[in-house]
């Protein structure tokens, strides 16, 4: 699928046509580096894609299904081919333009994506890195390739798998190892307590009053208190520090000369001040 205005798309095809030209030469047919279908069912159902009349070829388009033969082929689609409704998995290229990125964004997503249909791979070509995070950020799917196709999988140190209809999890190195084990988890008690005082024991068992369900949710709230607290630390320390070498402008130079005294006063001097502050 592209984006591209009507003279740049017919530029865009002719370099097609001449790199396939290139690779395989005037009859790809007799190339070795033609590959062919797995199958006479295959070939027949690649066929019956190019004999779609809403479709247009405008290069190759040539097969023997007795040799299980597809000529390299582009051909321009609209929503209705066929070929836009299954996967191809055969040499033809599908040309299906649209006025805008944000265009094409939104029939993969209308179409495909949020019908659960999450494409194996992505590839985008732009030289706007804007652009393609654009797209990338805005269709799900298994891995994605940017100006390459391909190469993505290939990479050991990336997961490789799809999204719901085109796959589950990944594999590739670690993460082939961690999707096909079972992470076992054990957890010890080593507190036998059962007296009613104990706080353990006071929470788990009944009865659940209102003052101990209170308990419960103000302890299952403190991971969240401590996160906000921590942020702020982080937002207030720097403001600290700042106030401490603008208060004591020698203090740099006893950091630097590691004097202890000098340091020492100058921090106890600083929480002095804001003890004062909040008097």
């Amino acid at each position: 699928m592209s984006s591209l205005s009507n003279q740049k798309k017919e530029k865009f095809v002719e370099l097609l046509k001449q790199a396939l030209v290139k690779f395989y030469g005037i009859d790809p047919k007799q190339s070795q580096d033609v590959g062919r279908m797995i199958s006479i069912r295959h070939t027949e159902r690649l066929v019956r894609l190019l004999e779609d009349p809403t479709i247009q070829i405008v290069h190759g388009g040539k097969y023997d299904v007795k040799e299980k033969y597809i000529e390299p082929t582009i051909v321009e689609a609209d929503v209705n081919s066929e070929c836009m409704k299954e996967e191809i998995f055969g040499p033809i290229l599908l040309i299906y333009t649209v006025p805008t990125t944000d265009d094409a964004v939104n029939y993969v997503q209308d179409h495909y994506t949020f019908k659960g249909k999450h494409p194996l791979a992505l590839y985008v070509f732009s030289k706007s890195e804007k652009k393609w995070k654009h797209i990338i950020n805005c269709i799900q799917c298994g891995g994605a390739s940017i100006n390459d196709t391909i190469k993505h999988i290939g990479n050991k140190f990336m997961p490789f798998g799809g999204v719901g209809t085109s796959g589950m999890n990944s594999y590739h190195g670690r993460y082939g190892f961690d999707f096909f084990s079972h992470y076992k988890p054990v957890m010890s008690v080593s507190n036998y307590s059962t007296n009613p005082a104990d706080p353990g024991v006071w929470l788990l068992f009944p009865p659940y009053t209102e003052q101990k369900m209170k308990a419960i949710v103000a302890m299952s709230n403190l991971p969240d208190f401590c996160r906000k607290v921590k942020a702020i630390f982080r937002i207030v320390m720097p403001a600290v520090i700042l106030g401490i070498v603008f208060q004591y402008p020698g203090i740099m130079n006893a950091i630097l000369e590691f004097n202890i005294k000098t340091i020492i006063n100058a921090v106890l001097s600083m929480i002095n001040c804001i003890g004062n502050y909040f008097k």
